[in-house]
This record gives C-alpha cells, sequence and structure tokens, in this order.
C-alpha cells in the first residue's frame, strides 16, 4: 500500500510558488508545571532510556522514544503544552480547537551535538521544555526569522510547527536535557 502510494507521488505533477513574508510571529513562553518536582525524574528517564534512534533523526544526541507521554513527568509537560496552544489559539483567532500530543520525547546533548536544521510539520505547534541547561548550553535558533532562543531551565517554549530551527552545539562539558513536543489539532470545539 504504502509502495502504492509513493509510486503515485511520484509520477504527480504539481507547481510550487515561492512566496516570502514579513508577518508577527509569536513565541508562547511559559513554566513548565511542576518543575523543580519533576526535573530529577525527567532526567533519570531520559538517562535509562535506550536511544531507538542512535542519531539517525535530526538530533544528533542522545534521544528517548516518540511517546514518552506514558510517563507521568513528561505527560504534565505534554498537557501544559495543549492547554497553551488551545488558550493561545482562542485569545488570538477568536475560536477554540482541542489539541493533543503527536509525539513527545526527551533529548541529552553533550559538548558537541546538536540538532541539524529542520521544522516539525505537519504538526501544528512544537515546542521545547528547558529541563537542565546549564550556563553554555546551546541556543535554539531559529534562522529564517533572525532569533535565537537561549535557554533557561524550568521554561517551556511553544511555535509554529513549520519554523525551520536548529541547536547549535553546546560548551565543553555541558549537558543539556530537554522534552520537545508536537502537538496536533484533535477537533474543534
Amino acid at each position: 500500500c504504502l509502495e502504492d502510494t509513493q509510486k503515485r507521488i511520484i509520477k504527480m505533477k504539481f507547481d510550487t510558488v515561492d512566496i516570502t513574508t514579513e508577518h508577527k510571529l509569536d513565541v508562547i513562553v511559559s513554566d513548565i508545571p511542576h518543575y523543580k518536582a519533576n526535573k530529577s525524574k525527567i532526567i533519570e528517564l531520559i538517562d535509562n532510556e535506550v536511544d531507538p534512534h542512535n542519531k539517525k533523526t535530526n538530533l544528533k544526541c542522545h534521544m528517548t522514544k516518540w511517546d514518552m507521554g506514558l510517563h507521568t513527568s513528561f505527560s504534565m509537560i505534554g498537557d501544559k503544552a495543549c492547554e497553551l496552544a488551545t488558550s493561545y489559539t482562542l485569545l488570538k483567532k477568536d475560536h477554540k480547537r482541542a489539541f493533543s500530543i503527536g509525539a513527545l520525547w526527551g533529548a541529552r546533548y553533550t559538548d558537541d551535538e546538536y540538532a541539524k536544521e529542520h521544522d516539525h510539520y505537519p504538526a501544528l505547534w512544537s515546542g521545547v521544555a528547558f529541563i537542565d541547561c546549564p550556563e553554555g548550553s546551546g541556543a535554539l535558533v531559529f534562522p529564517t526569522c533572525d532569533y535565537k532562543h537561549k535557554p533557561k531551565n524550568g521554561q517551556m517554549i511553544l511555535v509554529p510547527s513549520y519554523l525551520r530551527h536548529y541547536v547549535e552545539p553546546s560548551a565543553l562539558g555541558v549537558r543539556r536535557y530537554i522534552v520537545a513536543y508536537n502537538i496536533v489539532p484533535t477537533k474543534y470545539a
């Protein structure tokens, strides 16, 4: 079935039109719920998780599996991200939409590890919760809008998932722990 779909896509012909826009973009910033109580548990889960991806994703660091929402310390972050997306949509777009987690994972970067430039489309929102990012941790860089977000412990951010971004390598000896998430719409409320 997948092979047939791929064959149809290859035969499909279409054009694209590249456009450049200059519009205001919001980065939603909030505190991680129960951060102090869950920080060490999240780090332990990330450290103990066998990396199923072996640096074959855009993240060139130690990663967990994609469905870490089965752990309460992770799911609280995912729930908060969905609440932020719902609140933002209601306040800024004047309609309510429900959201759910499409993927929720953890990562540990050391020294020269980084994330290649990528986006999270087709998710609607994506983001990062900064769990343990000491001074010298690599910044989250959004090259298309010339914005660099310096990690701050206990903070989580949410951005439109189409934004291309990458993570700079950290300074020598620095370990950077994060939880990342993709948020998808579930329904109109």
